[in-house]
This record gives structure tokens, sequence and C-alpha cells, in this order.
């Protein structure tokens, strides 16, 4: 662009030191390319903006698929995911086309524009020149000098058009630059002095669907508090509490006596240690997986993968700790990815930890490991534990029963079975007494 800028003025500089009334001519259509140009660049615009959006549901597609992959080949979708793939790219390509043909009318309109205002010079230098008022030279001279300047000038007009398609690229980019955090981190960098954690109240809803309605339960430092219920009763959603990857709409997170939302970030999270049901594990070895960028001595590394059960299996692969995890922990079973978490929890170290079903999809041998791994894990811990199978936290110091967003019991196993309640009839659905 600087190129083909510096050219043009040079250009017609020589030209209208020729002649001013020869460049005029050569010119007067410019002025009807600018509402064309400006039509032609929003739609461009437009089409780009609405591409891109297609392009990401076609990334997301992909992926979908990927890792849905089994699925895909058990039902027989290959032709399903296929043709709704298919159906994602014909409206990109329909779309590239679109915008290319638009793109070539901007230099097509200049190559118009341009010829006419050569006709248009032809005419007037012509007679000029054959009446004696100008000579052949300086006809030449400007001729040559505005059919140079055709080329920088067509490129310009093309570059238009890619101009608009960077620019709506860049409106996405900027879209994401510009957002600022939902979650504002607090200025306390001393960590609580307590464990102790406290709901006071607490209300949230997503998308405008209730789901806590109310909360209000503690859980006392050193010991284990199990959260019970049924399904969408909103008991991950106090594990999102607790370490603020979302904020109350009203009430209060307490952590030490003081609200979460008062501690920096860093150190609030630095405080729990959490095992869920999906083992996050990344396509690395299985060291660097336990280890999460931690720097620890290999000794405590052992101490974690023998308390947690890994040794039992990772003394027999051939590369042992340095054996690939595969993506997404692929190259391990259910159960061997959830000792790999709880190595990770145990060499974290944190004083608080949060269980989040880690056990519900595991077979009756690897949970007996796990929950023994868990039982070292917890000791002298703040616990919470989200449970699905009651037989897991029978011995939990208290038991809290929430439904619909609310605690509906809270007490010992064996004070609640006494009171014959919503926790007594979920332990009868499960064990049929």
């Amino acid at each position: 662009m600087g190129r083909d800028i510096v050219s043009l003025v040079a250009l017609f500089a020589v030209a209208l030191a020729i002649d001013p009334m020869w460049t005029l001519t050569a010119l007067v259509g410019v002025p009807l390319l600018v509402t064309p140009m400006m039509l032609v660049q929003r739609y461009i615009r437009r089409k780009m903006r609405q591409n891109r959006q297609i392009a990401s549901l076609r990334t997301t597609r992909i992926d979908e698929v990927i890792h849905g992959i089994n699925a895909v080949k058990l039902n027989r979708m290959e032709d399903y995911q296929s043709e709704r793939f298919g159906r994602i790219v014909d409206l990109i390509r329909k779309g590239q086309i679109k915008m290319a043909a638009m793109g070539a009318v901007i230099p097509a309109l200049v190559d118009i524009i341009t010829g006419l205002g050569f006709v248009g010079v032809l005419a007037l230098g012509g007679t000029e020149v054959t009446e004696g008022t100008r000579s052949i030279g300086d006809f030449m001279s400007f001729f040559t000098a505005i059919a140079l300047a055709f080329q920088p000038l067509r490129r310009l007009g093309g570059l238009a058009g890619t101009w608009q398609t960077a620019a709506a690229s860049l409106e996405r980019i900027y879209e994401i630059l510009d957002m600022r955090p939902a979650i504002v981190s607090g200025a306390r960098i001393e960590p609580p002095a307590s464990t102790e954690i406290e709901l006071r109240d607490v209300r949230l809803a997503y998308d405008g669907h209730p789901v806590l309605q109310g909360l209000s339960f503690t859980a006392e430092a050193g010991k284990t508090t199990a959260l019970v219920g049924p399904s969408g009763a909103g008991k991950s959603t106090v594990f999102n509490l607790l370490t603020r990857m979302v904020d109350p709409a009203s009430g209060q997170v307490l952590l030490g006596g003081l609200p979460v939302s008062d501690y920096a970030l860093p150190v609030l999270r630095d405080q729990f240690s959490t095992v869920s049901q999906d083992a996050a594990l990344f396509d690395e070895t299985l060291r660097e997986n336990i280890l999460l960028g931690q720097v620890a001595e290999e000794a405590a590394v052992r101490r974690a993968i023998s308390a947690a059960h890994v040794v039992d299996f990772v003394d027999v692969l051939p590369q042992g700790l340095d054996t690939p995890a595969g993506p997404r922990g692929s190259a391990l079973s259910g159960g061997q990815r959830q000792r790999i978490a709880i190595a990770r929890a145990i060499l974290r170290d944190a004083p608080i930890l949060l269980l989040d079903e880690a056990t519900s999809a595991l077979d009756a041998a690897s949970e007996r490991l796990v929950q023994q791994a868990l039982d070292t894990l917890s000791a002298g811990r703040t616990t919470l534990v989200i449970a699905h199978r009651l037989s897991t936290i029978r011995q939990a110091d208290k038991i809290v029963v929430i439904e619909a967003g609310r605690v509906v019991e809270e007490g010992t196993h064996d004070q609640l079975m006494e009171k014959g309640g919503a926790y007594a009839a979920l332990v009868r659905l499960q064990f049929g007494k």
C-alpha cells in the first residue's frame, strides 16, 4: 500500500505538471467509484464476519466428532456426521465464492473508470495536438504517466477487499482482547487463618434457572463433610463457588471467616486440591501429569504415587512415570486416571480437599484402591465430598443433604438414619433397606 501510494502521488504530480486539465479529465470518473466501493466493502465485511462464525462452528463440529468417534462408529453415524459437516463446508464455500466475486468488482470498476478517463484525455489532448497548441511529446509523457498509475490504482482497489476481510477477522480477535474477567481477584495475599468453610444464604442462577436458593451450611476445619442429593441439586456448584469459578448472585461464601472474594485468586486456589469423576489428564508423561508444573524431589513424587496406589501399575510399565498418558489420558483406564489425579492432589498438599464423585465411574476393585488413596489424602484435611454412592460417605463427620438448592437435612449417618427423612430415603433406594 505504501509503495503504490508513493507511486500514485509521484505520477499524478508529473501529470499535473504537464497539464492540469488533462489530469482532471483522466480522473473525472473517480468520484463515481466511492459509493460502489463502500457498498462492496460493506458486503465483503458482512460476509466475512458470517464466514468466520461458520468456520468456528466447523472447528467445534470436528472436535465433537473426533472425541466422540466411538459413539459415531457404534451408532453408524458416519454418513450423518459427514452430511452435517458437508453442509457447514458448503456454506463456507458459497460465502468464499461470493466474497471473491465482490472483491473482483472493485478492480473491474477501476478498469472501467480509468478507461473512460483515457478516452476523455485522448479526445481532449488529441484535439490540442492536432491544433498544434500542445506537442506530441507532452501528450505521450502525460499518457505514459497515467498508464503507469493504472496498476497501482488497480492494486489499491483490490486491497480494499483484502482489508475488509482482515478487518472482519480482527473484530473477532478484539472481542476476546476487550473482554474483562467476570471474576475479579481480591487484594488479600495472606492465606486464611482457618480452613473452615461456611455458606450463608447463597443464591445463584444459570441462564435464569435457579440452582442455589438460600443454601447455608458449615464445613468444620479438619473434618469431612459430605454433600448428597439428587442430580441438579447444586452440589458441584458449591465447589465452583469455593474456588471462584463463579460468584453467587447473593449471600456469602466464607473461608476462614472471610469472604472468598477478599483473597487474591492465586492465594485462594492454592488452598484447594480437587479430584473429580472426570480426571483431567494431558497428552504428556505420567510424571508431568502428576507434577503439573511443580518442582518436586523424586522422593516426594514416589511417596505420592505410593499413597495413591499408582505404583501398582506404573512400575510395570516399560517407561515407568515417563510413559505418555495419551490424549486426555486415553492410554490409561478410568481407575488409573483417577489414581494419577489423586497422586497429583497428594503432591499438591493443599489444606482443603474437594472430591467430586471421585469413584462413581469405577469398578469395585478400582473403587477400593481409589477409596483407600482418598482416605489417605483426606486425613487431617478439611474435606468436602460429593458422592452418589452413599457407602463411601458413611464415616463422614457431617452429611449435608441438598435438594433444589437448599439444605434439607444435616447430621451424621446414624443421626440422619434415625430421623428417617430424605437421607434415609436415599439409603433405602440404594440398598433396599
